[in-house]
């Protein structure tokens, strides 16, 4: 009887924590989240498209009715790249500065807009591009998915 009366003493003061021990932890999870536990708003903007890109250049020349890696496109320009603003995840061949891609822009952008009366060689505009695979692999293509003319 007395082992019994003793186990269950144990087990109750094992098993109850006192207020101050509670107050603590209370207080380190509290600090910990105002020291640097990231919050879901810290985490990147998720809507931001992996493979793509954002750049700025001038138009070297505009091409109608070209073909690059077996696609067709209504309209397309030699972008030579003054600056790269920002490079997706998934790009695996990004552009340079200075470096002169030929880019299609996408059917729906040469349908709906005059894109050979907006554009201008020396125009300086912000693009707006995803890096497209070729059928042999070794190639890239670039497609234009939106554009801003900045001059």
């Amino acid at each position: 009887m007395y082992r019994i009366l003793c186990s269950i003493v144990i087990f109750v003061f094992c098993s109850c924590k006192p207020a101050s021990v509670t107050k603590e932890t209370k207080n380190n999870i509290a600090t910990e989240n105002e020291i640097g536990k990231p919050k879901f708003t810290d985490i990147e903007d998720q809507s931001e498209d992996p493979g793509s890109m954002e750049l700025v250049g001038s138009i070297a020349d505009i091409i109608i009715e070209a073909s690059l890696c077996d696609r067709k496109y209504r309209v397309a320009v030699k972008l030579k790249v003054k600056n790269v603003i920002r490079t997706g995840r998934f790009i695996s061949k990004p552009l340079a500065a200075n470096s002169e891609p030929v880019m299609g822009f996408v059917n729906f952008l040469a349908k709906t807009r005059k894109l050979e009366n907006e554009l201008a060689i020396g125009q300086e505009i912000l693009v707006t591009a995803r890096e497209r695979m070729c059928i042999d692999q070794s190639q890239r293509s670039y497609e234009i998915l939106g554009f801003k003319i900045i001059k």
